[in-house]
């Protein structure tokens, strides 16, 4: 998700695909949630010149804001693959999330990450997300529109216990309408290379 902070606890992401748009914009608006964030950026993801890497258990890269107007940085993920009693999901090993590792201009990031021995395998650039939240229902979600993937959605869930996100996960599911088929516990990043090798 584009969220806007880095301070949130043991991320736990489930992402979902949004066959139509308009039908998913019209479930929202039934609810009566308001947009609490917006935002549009493009990530540019590395790898290892040499060696392994698995985009599942973690990602580099470099993202670069539109809106809102933030500074361009080196993110930094590791994340674990839970399956728990029919669920599947993404949680981050970071207590925040992602890690903010360096910030400056592209050409100093990319500088950066090259003298580390990493080179860019792909970008994906988010042309629109929006984040919908529920306090009294403990929503969180987003629609975004990627270039290479149109439009998916992702379910965010903070905290430590597993069983909280596990109802969580069931709520989400419920409220938005969601078959077990549109859920996925893969990250973007593992969805685009799936899509660029296919």
């Amino acid at each position: 998700m584009g969220n806007l902070t880095q301070n949130k606890p043991f991320e736990t992401e489930v992402r979902f695909s949004i066959p139509d748009i308009n039908i998913f914009r019209q479930l929202v608006d039934s609810l009566n949630l308001k947009v609490i964030k917006e935002y549009a950026f493009t990530d540019h993801y590395y790898k290892p010149v040499s060696g392994a890497w698995n985009s599942l258990e973690k990602t580099v890269r470099i993202r670069v804001w539109e809106k809102p107007h933030l500074a361009t940085a080196i993110y930094l993920t590791k994340d674990e693959v839970k399956h728990e009693d029919g669920f599947s999901f993404k949680r981050s090993l970071y207590p925040e999330g992602k890690k903010n590792i360096f910030e400056g201009s592209l050409e100093e990031c990319r500088q950066v990450l090259t003298d580390f021995g990493f080179r860019e395998a792909y970008h994906i650039q988010k042309k629109q997300g929006y984040v919908w939240q529920d306090t009294d229902q403990e929503l969180e979600f987003c629609a975004e529109e990627t270039d290479l993937l149109g439009w998916t959605g992702e379910m965010e869930i903070d905290g430590s216990d597993l069983e909280y996100v596990k109802q969580r996960i069931a709520k989400h599911k419920q409220v938005l309408n969601l078959s077990d088929e549109q859920l996925s516990y893969k990250p973007l990043a593992v969805l685009i290379e799936e899509r660029l090798a296919a």
